[in-house]
């Protein structure tokens, strides 16, 4: 009997002793499970700084040992929030669910800030690019600054730096903006400069064609347009991307004012394509007129070995909005020097494409011509069909802005096909 009553108390002990346990494991998980959730919340600072001061209060809060009372911790934060963070008086209080909110108000009274932005050294028209990109930067910059005391950029400086070089990465790409702390006259002044970061334009390159104007005159525009391209060089690629097409406007009012253009009664097309060695493609057309001259040497055919050729148009209105031409081309063979006439009239189908007829002296006989205005690095191609069935055409490239190289196939030679290298004149 006595054995049976140790052995029932002992079981009771057990017992007590397994709950006893179950209550204090239940305990520590439900503490840590708190612990766990506890979280530092900082408030009365500005985005930027409010990130940078959330983050090194959230590492020392990490690094504190566990079971400290939240409001120990919270003084804790507190001091060291302090240290680490002047201009501003830190407040720390736990709540009921153990978070703990570390208050920042300015420390001492408030000056409000300048801000200056200086721009580069440029001429216009880049100069005026930039006024209009950098022109929001200010009041940006005004707002991030708004409230926040001199001293806390002690801390916060690279976080300012970061914010400022975001502002003028959306508008000024390819710029790298410094800043500038100084005190005048119990003035802050916060001034931003900009330095061209890589890769930068070393070069321009313009190319002039023309397809109603000899080359001679566009030469001479080509010319001037080279000498005005100083402001460009040294601005970075990727920011005269964005103005390429400011660029190609200037470029057209640049060719549209000069005497020749006007007189010829021309208008200019551009695209600039930017880069270290940047292209400029240029083409001049004449609204009334065409006028062309070119110079012809042929391989591979003993019927020709050279030619000299001048084309003469007028626009034409037969019907409204219809684009054509009234025309009359001269074609010297100087291998037996005979003269060749054509009289024609074509119509404009599509942008570089003319459909019409004409005369040819040489065998009085009518053709009918289908022709591609070249265009630069481009192939282009021509074809005449004369009412007897002969036919004649070429296939071409040009590949400067005076030399083309053309295939030719003409019926009423003996070797019908032939290699030609034209000078445009």
């Amino acid at each position: 009997m006595a054995s049976e009553s140790c052995s029932k108390k002992t079981t009771k002990e057990r017992i007590k002793i397994v709950a006893a346990i179950l209550i204090a494991a239940t305990f520590i998980v439900l503490s840590n499970f708190k612990e766990a959730s506890a979280s530092v919340l900082v408030e009365g600072l500005p985005l930027w700084q409010s990130t940078l001061a959330e983050q090194s209060l959230k590492a020392v809060h990490d690094s504190m040992p566990t079971g400290q009372r939240p409001d120990y911790q919270a003084e804790i934060l507190k001091t060291v929030a302090s240290r680490l963070f002047s201009g501003y008086k830190i407040d720390a209080s736990a709540s009921e669910d153990d978070n703990i909110t570390v208050l920042f108000s300015p420390d001492g009274e408030i000056i409000p800030w300048n801000v200056e932005v200086r721009t580069p050294q440029l001429q216009n028209p880049p100069l005026e690019w930039f006024n209009e990109d950098v022109q929001y930067l200010r009041g940006e910059t005004m707002i991030l600054l708004q409230g926040v005391p001199l001293e806390s950029l002690s801390w916060s400086d690279k976080a300012l730096q970061e914010e400022i070089e975001k502002l003028a990465g959306a508008k000024l790409p390819g710029w790298s903006p410094s800043l500038l702390l100084t005190t005048k006259d119990e003035r802050r002044i916060l001034t931003i400069t900009f330095a061209p970061q890589m890769p930068m334009i070393l070069a321009v390159n313009p190319t002039l064609v023309s397809n109603s104007l000899p080359t001679l005159l566009h030469g001479e525009l080509r010319e001037g347009l080279m000498g005005q391209f100083a402001p460009f060089i040294g601005i970075p690629v990727i920011w005269a991307s964005k103005h390429s097409a400011d660029m190609s406007r200037w470029a057209e009012d640049y060719i549209n004012e000069r005497r020749i253009t006007e007189r010829s009664a021309s208008k200019a097309e551009a695209e600039f394509q930017p880069s270290q060695i940047s292209q400029l493609n240029v083409r001049v057309e004449s609204r009334y007129y065409t006028i062309g001259a070119w110079a012809a040497i042929y391989a591979g055919t003993s019927d020709k070995s050279a030619e000299l050729g001048v084309h003469l148009g007028r626009k034409v209105e037969l019907f409204p909005d219809v684009d054509m031409e009234a025309y009359a081309e001269g074609i010297l063979g100087l291998q037996e020097w005979n003269i060749n006439g054509r009289f024609g009239l074509r119509w404009r189908s599509i942008r570089d494409f003319w459909i019409g007829g004409e005369w040819d002296t040489k065998d009085e006989m009518m053709w009918g011509k289908l022709s591609m205005d070249p265009q630069l690095r481009k192939p282009y191609l021509w074809l005449r069909f004369r009412e007897d069935g002969k036919f004649n055409g070429a296939i071409g490239w040009r590949a400067t802005e005076n030399i083309s190289f053309e295939v030719e196939y003409d019926a009423r030679d003996n070797d019908r096909w032939s290699l030609k290298m034209l000078g445009n004149l």
